[in-house]
């Protein structure tokens, strides 16, 4: 059975040192990989993206847009072929 490690438990004595060694003997370095992946992103795909920002796909697309986001930004509505100003694909783009 493969127990998660408490990364800090409050104690002084804790030290960045343990973080390193408990990632090299439990695999967490792939966690602190997938995080850094996640909130940087090269690109996102908006699948459903809509004109409609009252719809889920329309929200997220306008948010990624009026924040700037500076990856590359692709959308996934078969009805359309530009949404929000994004060229739309009929389904996800071979490099996804």
């Amino acid at each position: 059975m493969v127990k998660t490690p408490l990364l800090y438990n409050g104690n002084s004595d804790f030290t960045c040192k343990k973080i390193v060694d408990l990632t090299e003997k439990t695999g967490l370095k792939y966690f602190f990989m997938i995080t850094r992946e996640l909130i940087n992103p090269q690109s996102i795909v908006v699948v459903g993206g809509s004109a409609d920002v009252q719809k889920p796909g329309g929200k997220v697309l306008k948010n990624l847009i009026d924040h700037n986001f500076k990856g590359k930004l692709y959308v996934v509505n078969p009805k359309a072929d530009e949404v929000q100003g994004v060229r739309a694909y009929p389904d996800a783009p071979p490099a996804c």
